[in-house]
């Protein structure tokens, strides 16, 4: 009797084992299979001590609160950034109103024609955001910046944070440098080897998609406009322009105000250049009104604009006017100044004998003329440091009339041995540009001389004198007195470092697996521990 009880006791614990076990395979079976249904956000872990792929909160609350519908269209990534995927990811999950779409390069042309993106700017990750009001794309390299604390790198080169163009561009020239076999080849290894070891990588993804999601649906974006309709030189189709829309991405909508059409709500700046007829009354009534209410101006003039009465009436409404006639120079024809090709008067002058300079040789009379920079002003201070030789041509003598309220401030000018017209007795420094700001009001600037500024655009680099691409970096610069932003409500989260490792879609199931297998091993054994005891006891 005993030994069939133990029998069937044994039975028992045999069978309340396999039904355990049995229970374990089968929970484990289900587990692994419902971990493929769960999220990928939810699944994926952010293991980065800065949690560098996680959104912060105030952005999850930004993308939740939004009232209108925004997509994220995301060109086909490489896998070179899974960090970026993942947050990418978790965008898409956070609200109902933003939806990521990834797509080919090649299915994406409808989207950047809008934009001026060629073809050969569509790489992996580039992110064009679209709403019902505007678009605009950002590529992948912006999203990763460089930074240092090391003084000597700072010190070298002017600043603690590069883009990525940035460092690869120093990062090349030390190179060169330390390979060059000059006496200072050692100096620029050792810049290299801080530049590689002393620099790091930070993420600015967050950031950057808070303020490219806000651009897309705020109701006004300042916008910059190119008056037409007298004759004006197309921005556009200059070198000048060339430079504005390639190197800072500044763009530029026309303006036709004739006929009574009003000035745009979202205008932030007008550029007139080189117009060849008059304004009427109403359109100079209303470019003041523009001034007066805090907009920005800038003119490019040539001396035929100081006969037009109504163009000249918005001028001289901000204390500027000018002498008529062409300003000239004296210089010695030693100097790299170059005399104006097909300036058959002025070589008549120089052939009647000039005087002699003691020392430099015979004296030239020229209209293209040499210009010192304000660089102290803020419309020029971008260029302080930097070696230029503009040179205005054809350019007008400004007359500052003092008026109260304005601040009235010479941008470029002349040698002393500057004169107007034939009047060469009458040689001292004069001003052939200035801004004009009024208390409470607007900004005027004017660059007198506009052919300097109307040169097209060349069809190789090659054809860029220097002068020419010293005067597009002034008209550059000149865009600083009307920068292009807008009122951001946003508190914008900081960027992250991006030097830490992700763990990769492996390592976290992996893991998942791990942490899920020894929770349910642990509740199963203390089940059978309980159930045992019971059995026991019983």
């Amino acid at each position: 009797m005993n030994r069939e009880n133990n029998n069937l006791t044994s039975s028992a614990k045999k069978l309340n084992t396999r039904i355990i076990v049995a229970v374990v395979i089968a929970v484990t079976v289900l587990l692994n299979v419902a971990v493929y249904f769960i999220p990928d956000n939810i699944r994926r872990l952010d293991m980065t001590a800065s949690d560098s792929y996680t959104l912060s909160d105030s952005t999850k609350e930004y993308f939740s609160s939004l009232d209108e519908k925004v997509t994220l269209y995301v060109i086909d990534g490489d896998g070179s950034d899974v960090k970026y995927e993942y947050l990418l990811d978790r965008v898409d999950n956070c609200s109902k109103n933003i939806d990521v779409k990834w797509l080919g390069s090649d299915k994406a042309t409808h989207l950047l024609e809008p934009l001026n993106i060629t073809k050969a700017m569509v790489t992996p990750y580039l992110v064009i955001i679209e709403s019902d009001k505007r678009s605009m794309a950002i590529p992948h390299s912006e999203l990763v910046s460089y930074r240092t604390d090391n003084s000597t790198l700072v010190s070298f080169l002017g600043t603690d944070r590069m883009s990525v163009l940035e460092y690869e561009y120093a990062k090349q020239m030390f190179a060169t440098q330390a390979q060059s076999g000059s006496e200072y080849a050692s100096q620029y290894a050792a810049m290299l080897e801080m530049l590689l070891y002393d620099v790091e990588q930070y993420f600015n993804a967050e950031p950057y998609l808070c303020q490219m999601v806000e651009y897309v649906t705020v109701d006004v974006i300042p916008a910059r406009y190119v008056l037409t309709g007298h004759g004006e030189t197309p921005l556009d189709k200059t070198e000048a322009g060339y430079y504005l829309s390639s190197q800072l991405g500044v763009t530029h909508k026309t303006l036709d105000i004739t006929d009574g059409k009003v000035i745009p709500e979202d205008a932030v700046s007008i550029i007139l250049l080189d117009p060849t007829s008059d304004l009427s009354k109403s359109e100079a009534d209303a470019l003041i009104d523009f001034l007066n209410g805090g907009g920005q101006i800038t003119f490019f003039t040539s001396d035929a604009a100081l006969d037009m009465p109504n163009l000249m009436s918005v001028i001289n409404a901000y204390g500027l006017t000018a002498e008529k006639g062409i300003v000239s120079e004296r210089v010695s024809n030693d100097s790299d100044d170059e005399k104006v090709e097909g300036d058959t008067e002025n070589s008549e002058k120089q052939s009647e004998g000039a005087d002699k300079v003691e020392g430099e040789g015979q004296i030239q009379i020229t209209d293209k003329i040499s210009v010192i920079i304000n660089t102290d002003h803020k419309a020029t201070s971008d260029l302080k440091g930097i070696s230029m030789s503009p040179k205005i041509t054809k350019g007008n003598s400004i007359i500052f009339n003092n008026s109260d309220g304005f601040k009235l401030t010479p941008i470029l000018t002349t040698s002393e041995n500057a004169y107007i017209g034939d009047n060469d007795t009458d040689r001292c420094a004069r001003s052939v540009a200035a801004v004009s700001e009024k208390d409470g009001g607007g900004t005027l600037l004017w660059f007198t001389g506009a052919g300097s500024f109307t040169a097209a655009i060349p069809e190789n680099s090659s054809q860029s004198d220097i002068s020419r691409v010293s005067n597009c970096m002034l008209v550059m610069s000149s865009m600083s007195l009307a920068p292009f932003t807008y009122e951001s409500t946003l508190k914008i989260p900081e960027a992250t470092f991006y030097g830490e490792r992700l763990m990769s879609a492996t390592e976290t199931g992996f893991v998942a697996y791990v942490i899920v297998i020894s929770v349910l091993v642990a509740v199963l054994a203390v089940f059978g521990i309980i159930f045992i005891y019971k059995r026991k006891k019983a």
